[in-house]
């Protein structure tokens, strides 16, 4: 069988689309190496802080994916938004800081 050798095409670039599973992945990192490093197994409750409208809005719509990626040892996860008060926040949480490098206006 001969085919013709594969050409590049800038149409199947989808360079946004990777920059929002960046950052999903990132926040399941985060969250696993907390769990790990605490020795969570099982029961553990995370929260992703957003500090932009945009990310809150990215990671919201991954949320199940986020979970799904951080292992069964996460029962409850949640993503507030960057007005979120200090109330919606229980004291005694491990902070994970990840930076985004996605600098887009939505």
């Amino acid at each position: 069988m001969l085919a013709a050798f594969l050409e590049y095409d800038s149409a199947l670039d989808f360079e946004a689309d990777a920059q929002d599973y960046e950052l999903g992945l990132k926040c399941a990192h985060g969250i696993r190496s907390l769990a790990a490093e605490y020795g969570i197994l099982t029961a553990g409750h995370a929260l992703i802080r957003s500090s932009t409208e945009f990310s809150y809005t990215k990671t919201s719509a991954q949320l199940q994916a986020i979970k799904a990626l951080c292992d069964k040892g996460i029962e409850e996860l949640a993503v507030l938004g960057p007005v979120a008060d200090e109330d919606s926040m229980s004291r005694g949480y491990a902070v994970f800081v990840i930076w985004s490098d996605i600098c887009r206006v939505a």
